[in-house]
This record gives C-alpha cells, structure tokens and sequence, in this order.
C-alpha cells in the first residue's frame, strides 16, 4: 500500500493540524507502508511584507494554485491502484478537483468554519470571500471516496451538508499526538515553574506546598469562549479569596480583555503564555488543579483528553463532542454561565482528598478510550475498505 499524505501550509502556523499530519506520518511508516509527503511550500509568502492583507493573499496563490503542480498530480494519477491521497486536514480538500482517478481520504476535523458561513454561527461571521473559500472546501469534501470524522458530532454535519453516503463518512476518533502521561509531582512543578519564570511570571504557586493553578488551553477563536473563561476565574475569585492562578496557554489576548483583567485587579493572578513545549504542557497538566474549558463547539477537543492522561480532572460544557470526549470522568458546567462555572469550579477544589483522588482516577482510566493505535487502526481499516472498493 502507498499512502501519500498531504500536509499543511507550515506557514500557518496551525499546530494541531501539522501535529496531526506528522503523527500520520510516522505511525503509518511504523506500520510498514510506503508514505509519501506533500505539503505545500512558501513560494510567492517566503518573505513576509508590511501588509497583512497581501501576505495573506499571497499564501493563498502558494496553496491554492502553485500547490501541487500538475506534474505532482500525474504521476499520482499514475501510480496504480495500490495507492491512495489521504489529505489530513479538510481545509486542504480543495485539492480534490484535481485528483479524479485517484482514490482519496480526507480527514475532517471539524465543520465550524463551513458552518460559519452558512449563517449557522451569527457570532462568527464570514467574509464573502470566505464564504467562497468555505464553499471550495464543502465541495472537495463531497468528492472524496472517503471522509473520516474525528467525533460523531463532525459525522453528522458531513452527512448533513454533503451528497456523501453513510458507507463513506467513517468516525475514527483521534488520539493522542504526544505522549501525555501523569509526571511526577516534584519534577513536574519544577518544570512548571522553570517555564513561567522565562516567562517572568511569579512561580509561588508551583512551590512544593504551593496552591498549584487553574489552566486553559486554547486560542482566541470564538468557540475556545475565552471571554467566558475569564469572567468565571473572575467570579471564582469572589468565591473563593485562595483561588488558585489562571494559566491561560494559547495565543496573547486581544488588548481589551487584557485590560479588562487590569481593571478588575486580576493581572497577577491571570497569566498568558504562548509556544508551550509538549512536555512543558504536559507538566502544567500533571500540576493544575483542573483545566477549565467550556467550549462552545469543537471538532473533537484534544485538550480535553490531553488533560486527563495526566490525572487532571476536567470541566467543560455539555454539548457534543465534549461531552462524548469527556465521559463521565468530567465535570459539566454552561457555557454561556460564567457564575454556574465558578460554583463547579469552587465546587471541584473543596472536594476532599480521597473525591480528588478518584477523580484523578476516572480521567486516566477515560483517556484510555483515546490512543494513537486505535486511531491508526481505524484508518488502516478506512484504507483497506477503499482500496478493495472498485
């Protein structure tokens, strides 16, 4: 079998998305099979100029129109029956109008985006050029031979927005794309610690002894609700004098909030930080108190299980596919409710001993449900399917 598996524009800067083509990458060729990589180069975007604009029309020609060239796209045609284009983000189907007579897998991550501009989200509006774009991909999905979904949420949509049948829209849930296990405490608060002092952000609270901190991880797209992470800390603090820190990992945030954090007294208890090592992630994990992550959508949720391979309990919302990712082990609270979250929150830290430890215990035992090989064998699974298929 030859898997040729298209990547993502580097230049983008979307982590979850190179992670997961490079967590492709090196299972499958752990399993034996011929893996070729695609990804589109910076060309026209190599050197970025003084406008955001034409910077990013400029990726768009590298991705769009330089990317594959045609001769790229013959020889995969060419290549036999025994190969198939897996392209590892949806993002990329638009690759699929120029693939017809090669068997083709795309993964969706999610349809928020396409969903987004179709009216589905008013808090999220489109462009009309994204509108075009999102169409462009909507409509490459629809020609893939098979669509694999990573929550059953995802599924729902694709069979719901495309002419694909059920037989071709596969859930393959995704699993972990590094290796997060439960660190010991003493390095791990070390580790912590090390990390927010490059930062230069007070590390009291990782000393042993120390009240440890909350975490959230996320960008500031709509759907990561981090506004609604802030007024809950915010309320918590009313609750509780002793809360512990907010540890915010993901991009800066926008101006306001950051003064809206000031106002209220806040700046020493919330703090942001940015290009987090997995390992250093891994260490906030095995040393928080909980990761706070009331989502208002996502396309599976990876920090949610993130955090439970660690041992830290988490609280999101109810809607799927948190709910489906976090099983029983998490905590629910609404997601438009920044004071029902502080109760769930204030609620989690006074547990005793023994409630935290089995806590800890059902998130470790729910992150099982999610590893790497049995995502892998789900899409050998998806693979073998399409190639016996005429």
């Amino acid at each position: 079998m030859n898997v040729v598996l298209i990547g993502n524009y580097a230049a983008d800067q979307q982590e979850s998305m190179l992670r997961f083509g490079e967590l492709m990458r090196q299972e499958l060729s752990a399993r034996g099979l011929r893996v070729q990589w695609l990804q589109p180069p910076a060309r026209l975007a190599r050197r970025p100029t003084g406008s955001p604009f034409l910077n990013k029309w400029l990726a768009y020609v590298d991705k769009l129109a330089l990317f594959p060239s045609q001769r790229t796209f013959r020889s995969l045609r060419a290549a036999g029956s025994g190969t198939l284009v897996h392209v590892c983000d949806h993002s990329n189907a638009v690759y699929l109008g120029r693939l017809r007579g090669v068997k083709t897998v795309v993964t969706c991550h999610d349809l928020l985006a396409v969903r987004s501009a179709r009216g589905e989200f008013p808090e999220n509006p489109t462009s009309r050029t994204g509108r075009r774009l999102q169409e462009m991909i909507l409509k490459g999905i629809g020609r893939a031979d098979r669509v694999v979904c990573v929550s059953e949420q995802t599924r729902q949509d694709v069979l719901r927005l495309t002419s694909l049948k059920q037989g071709q829209v596969r859930l393959v849930s995704n699993g972990l794309n590094h290796a997060y296990s439960p660190m010991e405490s003493s390095a791990a608060r070390a580790r912590a610690a090390d990390l927010l002092r490059r930062r230069r952000i007070e590390d009291a609270f990782f000393l042993p002894g120390g009240p440890g901190c909350l975490l959230h991880v996320g960008g500031n797209s709509w759907y990561k609700n981090r506004p609604t992470v802030i007024r809950m800390y915010e309320r918590l603090v009313a609750l509780m004098a002793d809360a512990p820190a907010l540890v915010m990992v993901g991009r800066p945030l926008p101006p306001f909030w950051r003064s809206w954090i000031e106002a209220r007294g806040l700046g020493k208890r919330v703090h942001v930080i940015d290009q987090v090592s997995n390992e250093d992630l891994r260490a906030l994990y095995s040393t928080a108190r909980a990761l706070v992550f009331p989502s208002l959508a996502e396309g599976f949720g990876w920090p949610i299980i993130e955090a439970q391979a660690c041992g830290c309990p988490v609280i999101t919302t109810p809607l799927s596919p948190m709910r489906d990712v976090g099983g029983d082990a998490a905590f629910y609270c609404n997601p438009h409710n920044s004071s029902e979250g502080a109760m769930v929150i204030r609620d989690l830290l006074a547990r005793p001993c023994l409630e935290a430890r089995a806590a800890r215990e059902r998130s470790l035992a729910n992150a099982t449900r999610f590893t790497t090989p049995k995502m892998i064998e789900g899409y050998l699974e998806v693979y073998h399917d399409l190639l016996r298929s005429n």
